[in-house]
């Protein structure tokens, strides 16, 4: 395929064999539609949640917790925190997504939404970036006074209840002592 512009991909022929091709400038455009720009930075986002503010948080009951599960379609439920935020199905939620947490808020436009039963859509691009899968569970935090729910993997979760129990054991301790 000559005289094309684009990206390469693999393409198989009639032989067997597999060749690099250039795909159609048409193709980058539908597959870049298909994408969600989940990880790009958007003027328009909140900031990080300040961290210096999280202690006095979980004091006052301004941050609920669930643990739930991803669905196979990318859906987490997480409907009494979706109404305590205030949320309505239908709203578009912005997305920051790290390999330990997502972090949504209500805008204008984004690559997730509240569903039909206020559970809220997570994009395949942040669930991958996660290492979230079907049926993998999450600890979710709705974060009030900031709008914001906070999705964590349960390794998150896992990682955190070694540390806590770590600080408070000895060599050779064991529970039921």
């Amino acid at each position: 395929m000559t005289g094309h512009s684009g990206g390469i991909h693999r393409h198989s022929g009639k032989t067997g064999r597999s060749r690099l091709v250039r795909a159609s400038p048409a193709a980058d455009t539908v597959i870049g539609a298909l994408i969600p720009e989940v990880l790009a930075p958007r003027s328009d986002e909140v900031p990080p949640l300040p961290i210096a503010e999280l202690q006095f948080l979980l004091r006052d009951g301004s941050i609920q917790y669930e643990i739930s599960r991803v669905d196979s379609s990318g859906r987490v439920s997480v409907r009494s925190l979706v109404y305590a935020l205030g949320w309505h199905a239908g709203e578009r939620l912005s997305l920051r997504a790290s390999s330990t947490a997502m972090v949504l808020r209500p805008t204008d436009r984004g690559a997730s939404h509240v569903a039909k039963h206020c559970s809220v859509v997570i994009p395949a691009t942040a669930r991958y970036l996660c290492g979230l899968g079907s049926g993998d569970g999450v600890l979710v935090a709705a974060v009030l006074n900031h709008g914001a729910l906070v999705i964590h993997p349960l390794s998150v979760l896992d990682n955190m209840m070694a540390r806590y129990h770590t600080a408070f054991t000895q060599p050779g301790d064991h529970y039921g002592r």
